[in-house]
């Protein structure tokens, strides 16, 4: 297990446009990893570290599991500046592979990892969550629109799911809701998918292994958020829960909310001045979250990087 960055803390966090700091994000975030009540060993790694938040689950059995999610969020952890971009984050999971590769020369044991994150990018002058995925862990957006999963599972049961074969109720319990069908370590090339969200102040995110997931429904996740606690105290709450409910697994939990969204301006005098973006902003823009319909970039990025 490896865990980089803070449990929680508060950091204004400026987003790059056309090479000057024009944005600042306020966040505030909570990040909590357990073993779980029936594991000897906590297998899963996190970072927690603006511009990125990510979550790893590794297997392949003890160390060889501990070492590749370690691995992914170490290279993940190299990114430090935003917007991050697609090709950053493909590039840091091929370095996490070749570090996976070298371990498994060492010890001859082979490890993978799914892994689930968000990073902070922008679009046409606008900041965006930048969500990206490979395997089962998974990614969540509370927000004005609701609570919606963004990710989409790489398992067998899903492909079941979305082949209309079994139905979500089924897959809960089918044999083979373990088999995942995309991981981080026995490629070359790990490709995740990708999704683009607008940065909205007041929404929040929650990137999770699927030791919490196994435990809790996405309506009763749901339910925590729906509370409006602080993320520490709602990645608390959520962490307790899914340890109640039966802890079968290690469980992750990063729980990020948007406090605040700041443009910079620039005067006739050429001196930089903030424009706060709130609820309750009264500049004259349109600061209403748009619908979720979040962009796929998966087709539009496979192309662009090398195999």
């Amino acid at each position: 297990m490896n865990k980089i960055g803070d449990t929680h803390h508060t950091a204004d966090v400026p987003v790059a446009t056309n090479g000057a700091p024009g944005i600042t994000v306020r966040l505030s975030w909570a990040a909590r990893t357990d073993t779980g009540l029936k594991r000897a060993q906590n297998e899963d790694s996190l970072v927690a570290h603006p511009p990125i938040f990510s979550v790893a689950d590794g297997m392949g059995g003890h160390a060889a599991g501990d070492i590749a999610s370690a691995a992914v969020v170490s290279a993940l952890g190299e990114i430090s500046v935003a917007p991050v971009s697609p090709l950053e984050i493909q590039a840091e999971l091929a370095n996490a592979t070749r570090a996976i590769f070298r371990e498994a020369e060492k010890t001859g044991s082979s490890g993978g990892s799914t892994c689930v994150g968000a990073a902070l990018t922008e679009q046409n002058g606008q900041p965006y969550w930048l969500f990206f995925n490979i395997g089962d862990s998974r990614a969540f957006i509370n927000s004005e629109e609701g609570f919606h999963q963004v990710s989409v599972d790489h398992s067998l049961v899903q492909g079941m799911i979305d082949s209309g074969e079994i139905s979500v109720a089924e897959s809960l319990t089918h044999p083979k809701r373990n088999v995942i069908t995309r991981a981080i370590g026995f490629e070359d090339s790990p490709l995740p998918d990708f999704w683009l969200i607008p940065v909205v102040a007041g929404e929040s995110i929650l990137c999770c292994s699927d030791g919490l997931t196994k435990e809790l429904t996405n309506e009763e996740i749901e339910a925590h958020f729906s509370l409006g606690l602080e993320p520490d105290t709602l990645a608390d709450q959520l962490m307790a829960d899914a340890l109640a409910s039966g802890g079968s697994d290690n469980i992750s939990i990063i729980v990020v909310r948007v406090d605040e969204v700041r443009f910079a301006e620039v005067n006739s005098d050429e001196v930089l001045s903030d424009e706060v973006l709130s609820d309750d902003a009264s500049s004259g823009a349109d600061n209403s979250h748009p619908p979720f319909v979040p962009r796929d970039l998966h087709e539009d990025w496979a192309s662009t990087i090398p195999q």
